[in-house]
């Protein structure tokens, strides 16, 4: 929305004192000033603002805004004039809020910097020179880059400095406003402030820190955090530790046995089936008194050889899963005490040999 033509006004004539105070002085022109003389009052040779009609009160909500803004605008140049910058300030912070023009932030930056406020100076300078440039007011652009470029000599800056071996997570803050912590360098105002650096997991560091000369930077080193007590290690983190650890003796034979049984199992299964196949083709031969035919001896045989070896099958193959399971569930410690198994088959047994 439009600033009211007094705010404009005003903004024009503190555009015209900046601008020649930049041309005669190489110092701040508002530095020097009386702290009683008006910072933003018109030249003696300026024109008098137009006589304004009173605003029709239309009830809309922007028309509310823009008088507000308005009557904190009037009150913070009062407040100026008077040489009452610590009150000047908030009612023009205020008027900013409702209502948002660059004259405005001009008006503040120039009560900021009154106040010794350098760096809060310059952030309303630097906003009055992007809105500026949005509105298409250049002449306020180049008085608020003006502004800036001779207030850029006197601002005290910061630069956080992270450990290394900091977790990346780490947030910075000066009495708790975020700050960047990436090592850019920021302006702040004078004075000491609270640092604190917080990531989740981990405790806070907490510390001090006090603005440095006007013009100098000063590094903020932050160190690593300390790991919060009774916070769990990350699952990840405790997956990838138990891969890293290699099997033992004890371990490596209950799985060798385990293989043993499964095998054990499945050969015991497939001969069983074939012994029961074979029973089924000799009765086509043989009755209760015996065989008619060769062929159902030798289906009787086969029949009788398959099912032999299907029993030891199984009785080989539940062996070895005992074994496994005695070995990987029951054994405690046993990689503690240099054991050792190995396997040994024999004829119709499976053993398994070693120290637990």
């Amino acid at each position: 929305m439009c600033c009211s033509p007094l705010r404009a006004f005003l903004g024009n004539a503190l555009m015209l004192s900046g601008a020649l105070s930049g041309l005669t002085l190489t110092q701040p022109a508002l530095a020097q000033a009386p702290a009683t003389s008006p910072a933003i009052s018109p030249p003696p040779n300026a024109a008098a603002p137009p006589s304004v009609a009173p605003p029709t009160a239309s009830g809309s909500p922007a028309s509310s805004r823009a008088e507000e803004a308005e009557r904190l605008f009037q009150r913070g140049v009062q407040r100026m004039d008077a040489g009452d910058f610590v009150a000047a300030c908030p009612l023009l912070a205020q008027s900013q809020a409702a209502d948002q023009s660059s004259g405005t932030l001009l008006n503040l930056g120039d009560c900021y910097e009154h106040l010794g406020r350098t760096a809060s100076a310059d952030q309303a300078f630097a906003e009055a020179l992007e809105l500026a440039r949005a509105t298409g007011r250049q002449d306020r652009v180049q008085v608020a880059a003006l502004r800036r470029s001779r207030l850029a000599p006197q601002l005290r800056r910061l630069r956080v400095v992270v450990s290394a071996t900091a977790v990346p997570s780490v947030t910075v803050s000066l009495d708790e406003r975020p700050v960047p912590s990436n090592g850019k360098p920021f302006a702040v105002d004078p004075g000491t402030y609270r640092v604190r650096a917080s990531a989740p997991g981990f405790n806070d560091f907490v510390g001090q820190v006090t603005a440095p000369a006007p013009g100098a930077a000063l590094d903020v080193p932050i160190p690593e955090l300390m790991r919060a007590a009774n916070v769990p290690v990350q699952p990840a983190t405790e997956a990838a530790q138990t891969e890293k650890k290699p099997l033992d003796h004890r371990q490596i034979a209950a799985l060798t046995c385990g293989a043993v049984g499964v095998v054990g199992i499945v050969s015991g299964t497939v001969f069983g089936l074939r012994s029961q196949s074979k029973h089924d083709e000799s009765d086509d031969y043989c009755d209760g008194n015996g065989c008619r035919d060769q062929r159902g001896v030798d289906a009787m045989e086969s029949a009788r050889t398959a099912g032999n070896i299907s029993t030891a099958s199984f009785i080989i193959g539940g062996a070895a899963l005992g074994a496994a399971a005695a070995l990987w569930f029951i054994v405690p410690g046993a990689s503690d005490h240099g054991a050792s198994a190995r396997v040994v088959f024999g004829p119709g047994a499976l053993e398994v040999r070693g120290t637990f």
